[in-house]
């Protein structure tokens, strides 16, 4: 049984970031260039809600907008990011996730609904119950 989780939802400028627990859930806004400066600011309010425990990301992409690929460089630099999923039915974003898996070193998913990708992230992610066992 998963322990009921804090939610933080937190509007910036480039979308819509939902913290629940481990798992960050974005929506980004239609046509936007997601860069280097978007990106750290993304990494520094997970830092700030999550601290130092493994976490996974969720990208939901309802929108269109483009990624600077260089930004999975700093992205791998995030010690306690321990996975990426994408939530998408279209099939651009779906090829878009191959080209991106290759600058990603983490486990990088795509699905087709939300449910799928927060399932496979409980089970990517250790829990709490997990790590004091395994101590």
């Amino acid at each position: 049984m998963r322990q009921k989780n804090t939610v933080k939802e937190i509007s910036f400028e480039f979308g819509n970031v939902k913290i629940i627990g481990n798992i960050v859930i974005a929506v980004m806004n239609e046509g936007i260039l997601f860069g280097s400066a978007y990106n750290t600011e993304l990494i520094t309010v997970c830092s700030d809600y999550i601290g130092n425990k493994a976490f996974g990301y969720i990208s939901v992409r309802e929108n269109a907008y483009s990624i600077d690929p260089t930004i999975y460089l700093e992205t791998a630099q995030v010690s306690n990011l321990r996975a990426i999923a994408v939530v998408s039915i279209e099939n651009l974003h779906k090829h878009n996730v191959t080209v991106e898996k290759q600058f990603c070193n983490q486990p990088y998913e795509v699905f087709d609904n939300l449910e799928q990708a927060t399932d496979w992230m409980h089970n990517i992610l250790p829990t709490e119950t997990t790590q004091k066992h395994q101590s």
